[in-house]
């Protein structure tokens, strides 16, 4: 097997980036990249990345970046974009304003693996984006060169839009798992002034890069009357001290209309790591929105056996 010369994987991926951030662009923005200076990479029209979520927009996509542990990413505002640029090294096109809070952008990284021959892809199946890996052939005889493979990619979404992601085996057994320890919603409001209050049980899968966590939120909730459940991913930003405040743009069945977005704030840290979370409704200006208020505390727990 022949063995390119130092730095030539880093320029053969730079160029793979570069092209698939122009495929994302629109044709006629595409700059052409000079002799000896290269360009920045061209943005991301709104129009490009927000068509049906089987037709994805591709921002990156390679074997190169500083990310040297398993992790995914479900980026739904810029400061995230620009937090996940940060954290993994790798160049990626500016989104056109606009893109945010209905887009998303969701990223994969494999971790370290030993050899070149892995590509990590993202597939979208009726609600949820399933992250597959794929490894070289058996029989194949490979270099031992360390490689970090990862993709990132941008997706049309409603805002009212829940979804899941199924991270694999190898990216699922990274996650730490957190189990509810105690909980409660209370929600009230609308045009007859009802009021409920829901137990919160269920559990948090957690992947953390640098200043970025992920949350992967499955929870489920009882009233007197009423059950129901909020199932959903998303990325935040935390400080040094592990405190955070992020949006949800839905609140599964916990919130009725017209506004279901919800404001979460807390602290993510200590041993294994523990979970602080206030909840309460996002702002919303209409006369019979629901109001909500409450908190969960997480703590570490055993993964399922499968």
């Amino acid at each position: 097997m022949r063995t390119l010369p130092p730095g030539a994987g880093f320029r053969l991926s730079m160029t793979a980036l570069l092209l698939a951030a122009a495929a994302c662009a629109p044709k006629q923005s595409v700059p052409v990249a000079p002799a000896v200076v290269e360009p920045p990479p061209p943005s991301v029209s709104v129009e490009a990345a927000k068509k049906p979520r089987e037709t994805r927009c591709e921002l990156a996509q390679g074997a190169d970046s500083r990310v040297e542990t398993p992790f995914v990413a479900v980026v739904r505002d810029e400061a995230g974009y620009q937090a996940l640029a940060r954290q993994s090294g790798i160049v990626l096109p500016p989104l056109e304003a606009g893109f945010f809070p209905t887009g998303v952008v969701v990223a994969a990284f494999l971790g370290v693996r030993s050899t070149p021959g892995y590509r990590v892809s993202i597939r979208h199946e009726g609600e949820t984006f399933r992250i597959v890996e794929e490894g070289p052939p058996q029989a194949a005889i490979l270099a031992q060169v360390i490689t970090t493979p990862f993709v990132v990619a941008a997706y049309g979404s409603g805002p009212a839009t829940n979804f899941s992601v199924d991270p694999g085996e190898r990216l699922g057994a990274s996650l730490k798992h957190l189990g509810i320890v105690s909980g409660k919603l209370e929600v009230s409001g609308g045009i007859l002034g009802r009021f409920g209050t829901f137990v919160l049980d269920g559990e948090l899968r957690v992947a953390s890069l640098g200043e970025l966590t992920t949350l992967f939120v499955d929870i489920h909730g009882k009233s007197e009357d009423k059950t129901a459940r909020l199932a959903t991913v998303t990325t935040f930003s935390k400080s040094a001290e592990g405190r955070f405040a992020f949006a949800l743009p839905n609140a599964g069945d916990f919130v009725p209309p017209p506004c279901r977005a919800l404001a979460l704030s807390g602290r993510i840290g200590g041993e294994g790591p523990k979970l602080f979370v206030n909840i309460a409704a996002g702002p919303c200006s209409a006369s019979d929105a629901f109001s909500a208020n409450g908190n969960i505390q997480a703590a570490p727990v055993d993964a399922p056996s499968r």
